[in-house]
């Protein structure tokens, strides 16, 4: 049991790290401060109490729009890295708050 704790708390922590180096790259703590937060309400409330959690309809939904919100930065800015990390940490989040 401890290690699987163990491998669970790795991987929230490796997405919030990661998250966390996209965000001073692109000099917004704002950015990393909300996703740091959206981290640990995933690891609390979906992974340790269970009491939040997303379904796969609610699931599928957010992910098209995240889809559409990295098609329209990638069509405004057009740098396709910064907009595939920007999808890469939707999709993440989402991942996180799955049952």
């Amino acid at each position: 049991m401890a290690f699987q704790t163990a491998c669970i708390l790795r991987l929230y922590l490796l997405a919030a790290l990661s998250t966390l180096l996209l965000a001073m790259g692109e000099s917004m703590e704002w950015y990393a401060i909300l996703i740091l937060g959206c981290t640990l309400l995933a690891y609390f409330f979906t992974e340790r109490t269970g009491r939040f959690y997303l379904d796969d309809r609610h699931s599928n939904g957010l992910a098209i729009i995240a889809i559409v919100l990295f098609l329209s930065e990638y069509f405004w800015q057009g740098i396709f890295p910064l907009a595939a990390a920007h999808l890469a940490v939707y999709l993440q989040l989402i991942v996180l708050f799955q049952k």
